[in-house]
């Protein structure tokens, strides 16, 4: 129940923190549910394996930072830029992702195993420092 709550706050403190976020950072929705600019969610299923979104940022380093609440899911993250893979990702050795170089990404979440809920909040650094 504890961890819960711990989740539960960590999210809150990650959506006020994103909410705050200058307009240097958005976020494009592409197919997937939407936050708003700031951040994405989504849902990971056989049915429904993969979501994207793209992050425009003019600066740089730009952080993604991800959490998902199914216990069997691996979230994957696959990251294009013009067009070349510049990250192949399993999220669950780490779920802050840097983006460095500024301009535009195309961001793959997968399900590379399991199910759940996945969220996704962008940071600049000038936000994360």
């Amino acid at each position: 129940m504890k961890k819960a709550v711990a989740i539960s706050f960590l999210v809150a403190l990650l959506f006020g923190a994103a909410s705050s976020l200058a307009a240097d950072v958005e976020v494009d929705f592409l197919r997937s549910t939407g936050l708003g600019l700031d951040g994405r969610k989504g849902f990971l299923s056989a049915q429904d394996s993969v979501d994207q979104f793209v992050v425009v940022a003019d600066e740089s380093p730009v952080y993604l930072i991800f959490l998902w609440d199914g216990k069997d899911l691996v979230p994957g993250l696959t990251v294009t830029q013009k067009g070349s893979t510049v990250a192949d990702l399993d999220l669950s050795a780490g779920n802050k992702v840097t983006l460095t170089g500024g301009g535009e990404f195309l961001c793959r979440i997968t399900a590379r195993k399991g199910t759940g809920h996945w969220l996704c909040v962008v940071l600049s650094g000038r936000e994360w420092e």
